[in-house]
């Protein structure tokens, strides 16, 4: 029998799809170790559609008052392990995970207590951020760049020089830009 990943994030036109094209990465690693994978997601059609893509299970649940059923998911697929990326879960919710699973948190901000096992954090200052207060303490801790949560396809670029003069420049504002900054940015760019 294959053990169970349950992934819990979101992703949207308001927040982006930055935590789920995270869990996206780590879930196609995961899979490959033989896992049977779920991701629980809130009502976006089109961030279920990218999931599907990948071929990964999905379940939504209500953006409000998803709670109960996120926790009616995790008792019915009883999974070795929870995958938690989302501003939006509380420490109080997190706890919840923790009680039922293995829980690993994907974070940026080390502004919440983090009650998991393991807390991974790709940012260029992770290191430095202060989580021992913030976390139990027997979490494992994978901060820094080393950790950064790429597509296959960034992982193994080789090297480049830095020029002295830009001569080329992407400008990305994730997967939504509800506030229509894009031209914005590229008349401020010019």
């Amino acid at each position: 029998m294959k053990s169970v990943v349950v992934f819990r994030t979101h992703g949207g036109p308001k927040v982006g799809l930055g935590h789920v094209r995270r869990c996206l990465n780590l879930g196609r690693e995961i899979a490959q170790k033989d896992r049977h994978l779920i991701f629980i997601l809130g009502e976006d059609l089109e961030t279920l559609r990218l999931v599907q893509s990948y071929g990964f299970d999905t379940v939504t649940v209500k953006s409000n008052g998803g709670e109960r059923r996120t926790l009616d998911i995790i008792d019915q697929y009883k999974p070795d392990i929870i995958v938690a990326d989302s501003y939006e879960l509380t420490s109080d919710q997190l706890n919840v995970f923790q009680g039922r699973a293995r829980l690993v948190v994907i974070d940026d901000l080390a502004d919440r207590y983090l009650p998991a096992h393991m807390v991974i954090n790709g940012s260029l200052g992770a290191r430095e951020f202060d989580y021992k207060n913030k976390a139990r303490p027997d979490a494992v801790f994978l901060c820094g760049p080393d950790y950064l949560l790429l597509a296959e396809e960034f992982s193994h670029l080789p090297k480049r020089s830095i020029r002295s003069k830009v001569e080329r420049l992407l400008v990305t504002l994730g997967g939504s830009d509800e506030n229509h900054f894009t031209l914005q940015l590229v008349r401020w760019i010019e």
